[in-house]
């Protein structure tokens, strides 16, 4: 029989169908049965849980007998809202949402152990460790993606991602089956899904600090609050130190050139930095112009992608995108 239940607070459940649901939906934790795929140890760990209809089970640790959007929707009941995935193309590199702990306790086990002590890192010869993971909610399609319920690297398509930058080549075959996990194929487990930052009566407190951080000539802004560098950053420093997941993502402002971004981030990558009316304009000169001073702001650090800083607005011509092609095939060869 399926199982899935949470744990709420105060403890107050009513079983129906088999099912167990809080009477306060603001639960701690959330349980759900999952099988043993079969792997042993020193095999590669790409997933940890994955959905009955992946197909990954020859690089993931279990599978799920509960559906993804079931999980889904009860993490939301534990009041967590989604947060969201890596997206390569839109130069979203790091999860981002709150932070669950995730254990499993075997039928025959007395004890639950962390979900990411089952596996290795061979680069450390140790378990990875034990800091929970961001919970992304992405919506999990049947016929799309590798059907990760819970993932070792950053995966796009997934639940819950590692809250650290794990992309898919730099770790793969990196990760592999502890030799403390079970070789049984379809043994029995119990997960549990628990939510961080819950004091004793049970109100969520975020864990996830996401700060918009806009840099000007002459400071920065933390969400709209202009202020001194030095001001700014001792205040994102502080929310670390409340222990906070601090999710910084920065804009720039217009005046801003290539040389101040990369004195204040050297490894940015920089798109966009043509003016749209100067484009759509079709100014020859300012044009040749603007994409020789941005080659050579970028030649020491390189990482610029020549394009405008906006829209590509009516009345832009073809002879203009030639000209900005010749102008980088000149000067942006170092």
């Amino acid at each position: 029989m399926k199982i899935s239940r949470f744990l709420p607070l105060p403890v107050c459940v009513a079983l129906l169908s088999g099912v167990f649901f809080a009477g306060n939906l603001r639960a701690r934790e959330y349980v759900f049965n999952a099988v043993t795929t079969g792997l042993g140890a020193g095999d590669i760990a790409e997933f940890f849980i994955i959905t009955d209809k992946s197909g990954h089970d020859y690089e993931a640790l279990f599978i799920s007998e509960t559906g993804a959007d079931e999980i889904r929707e009860a993490v939301f009941k534990m009041g967590l809202p989604a947060g969201e995935g890596v997206d390569y193309d839109k130069f979203k590199f790091w999860p981002k949402g709150e932070r669950v702990n995730i254990f499993v306790k075997f039928a025959d086990g007395e004890k639950r152990a962390p979900l990411e002590s089952f596996v290795t890192d061979t680069r450390t010869g140790k378990p990875l460790p034990t800091r929970g993971f961001v919970f992304v909610g992405a919506d999990i399609p049947d016929n799309m993606g590798p059907g990760s319920v819970v993932s070792s690297y950053n995966e796009p398509l997934t639940l819950f991602d590692v809250p650290r930058r794990n992309i898919q080549g730099d770790v793969y075959e990196k990760f592999r089956v502890a030799e403390n996990f079970p070789t049984n194929k379809g043994l029995k487990a119990e997960i549990t899904i628990s939510r961080e930052n819950t004091p004793p009566d049970g109100a969520p407190l975020p864990k996830l600090a996401d700060v918009a951080v806009k840099f000007f000539p002459d400071g920065i802004a933390l969400d709209g609050e202009k202020t001194d560098a030095k001001t700014g950053v001792a205040k994102l420093r502080a929310l670390a130190k409340e222990g906070r997941d601090v999710f910084a993502t920065p804009h720039w402002d217009d005046e801003l050139t290539v040389a101040q971004i990369r004195e204040k981030i050297p490894g940015a990558r920089i798109d966009g930095q043509i003016a749209p009316f100067t484009f759509s304009r079709n100014e020859e000169v300012n044009l040749a112009a603007e994409v020789v001073r941005d080659c050579e702001m970028a030649r020491e650090k390189r990482g610029l992608c020549v394009a405008t800083a906006g829209s590509i607005n009516n009345g832009s011509r073809l002879t203009g995108l030639r000209l900005v092609m010749a102008a980088i095939q000149k000067h942006g060869r170092y």
